[in-house]
């Protein structure tokens, strides 16, 4: 059966790709498609693509489309936490972002500021990606599944104690984000 065209291929497909150190061995990857990379209608390998943890491939076989049941709606998950009366959380936005955010409700906040405070710090969609790469890199054989925001809540929640653990990776790894802070949380 020959490989798949390129408008049967869109960004959200689950799909197998031959990697290129894997044509002798004929291995599959499956993973979903975030860019399409051949701008020709068919190729006789299988049209090229990038798959949402970075890995470029020839598409062998569509397998599912991914469409999670709760399309539009913020997905959240807490971290362990590693100060008192503090909570950090990861939420991936509808459109694609991620937020970290931070919320110290100590006595130390209130004698500081006179009130809870809180931080976050925001990962547009790309830096989202970049930041599910630097966890996957880490723990190869993780596989993403056909949830890349859920893997990666879940990457999340293994690796980070906390907003700060998050921070400190992000600046680490050179990952982009938006900080911000509310004194009046």
């Amino acid at each position: 059966m020959p490989p798949p065209t390129r408008s049967q291929i869109r960004p959200g497909l689950r799909v197998n790709i031959i990697q290129k150190q894997n044509q002798r061995s004929g291995a599959l990857t499956a993973g979903i498609v975030r860019r399409i990379l051949t701008s020709s209608s068919t190729h006789p390998h299988g049209i090229k693509v990038e798959l949402e943890e970075g890995l470029v491939g020839r598409v062998q076989a569509i397998v599912t489309e991914v469409r999670p049941t709760d399309v539009g709606q913020p997905r959240r998950t807490r971290l362990r936490g590693v100060l008192d009366r503090t909570e950090s959380s990861a939420t991936v936005r509808p459109d694609g972002s991620l937020v970290v955010e931070f919320y110290d409700f100590s006595e130390t906040a209130d004698d500081s500021f006179g009130n809870d405070v809180a931080c976050s710090v925001i990962l547009d969609r790309q830096a989202k990606d970049v930041l599910l790469a630097s966890l996957v890199k880490e723990r190869p054989g993780t596989g993403s599944g056909i949830d890349p925001d859920g893997h990666l809540l879940t990457l999340m929640q293994d690796r980070f104690a906390d907003y700060h653990d998050v921070v400190k990776w992000c600046e680490k790894k050179a990952i982009p984000f938006t900080k911000k802070f509310d004194p009046r949380a």
